[in-house]
């Protein structure tokens, strides 16, 4: 004789399936999450580096040299816009960058401007893949206080907003941060911090982020996104 389910053990049975699914559905969105950020983070790092390795070859003694917003817009635009296809451009006024970014420990980030940037001397431009590319202009001290970079030169801090104009504006999850001297060209903040270092600045302030991927070897390990 067949003993018929309970209505008990058939709720149990739903359960248990709801349960399984959304477990699965959860590591899917998250993986195709990863994935889907690495390949914009891929393209940032490619797009860009080739922009100022071009820039670099037309004329590598002008050197970017920080100064006042119209200085480092007026090389901007000489030395390495014409190298990008750029939709919008906006020299530290608003209108290319969104407001309230914040770095992973929810602390904002030095110099922060709400919706005109990052930084004193900056240069913000969305791309025509729709990132938000806020370059900062410091001095070599600053590059290694700021950006974990070793230079003999004034540099770019570079904050890349691979989501566009969606939230959550945070470093470390959709705001990654590259740097950039003549000597040292095109090179993810941090990347002359120790293993150790860049892991830990990644889990705070997230700043590093970008290296962590990098030494990774391109994968995004230990990461909240």
């Amino acid at each position: 004789m067949k003993r018929a389910f309970t209505l008990a053990e058939v709720l149990i049975v739903v359960a248990l399936i709801g349960v399984v699914s959304t477990i699965t559905i959860n590591v899917l969105t998250n993986s195709i999450h990863r994935h889907v950020t690495l390949s914009k983070l891929k393209v940032v790092y490619s797009t860009l580096g080739q922009a100022f390795t071009a820039a670099y070859a037309k004329d590598g003694t002008k050197h970017f040299k920080d100064g006042n917003p119209a200085q480092t817009s007026e090389w901007f635009t000489r030395m390495v816009g014409e190298n990008l296809f750029i939709h919008k451009q906006c020299n530290g006024t608003t209108g290319c960058w969104n407001n309230g970014t914040k770095l992973l420990n929810g602390n904002t980030p030095d110099s922060d401007k709400g919706s005109a940037g990052i930084g004193s001397n900056n240069v913000i431009f969305v791309t025509s893949k729709g990132f938000l590319v806020n370059m900062s202009g410091y001095n070599k001290s600053n590059m290694k206080s700021k950006a974990g970079i070793n230079t003999s030169y004034d540099g770019l801090i570079i904050y890349t907003d691979i989501n566009g104009v969606r939230k959550p504006n945070i470093v470390g999850k959709d705001i990654f941060v590259l740097t950039y001297t003549k000597e040292r060209g095109l090179l993810p903040a941090g990347a002359d911090e120790t293993d150790s270092t860049v892991t830990q600045n990644c889990k705070n302030s997230g700043m590093y982020c970008f290296d962590k991927v990098i030494r990774d070897g391109w994968t995004i390990k230990n990461i909240k996104l």
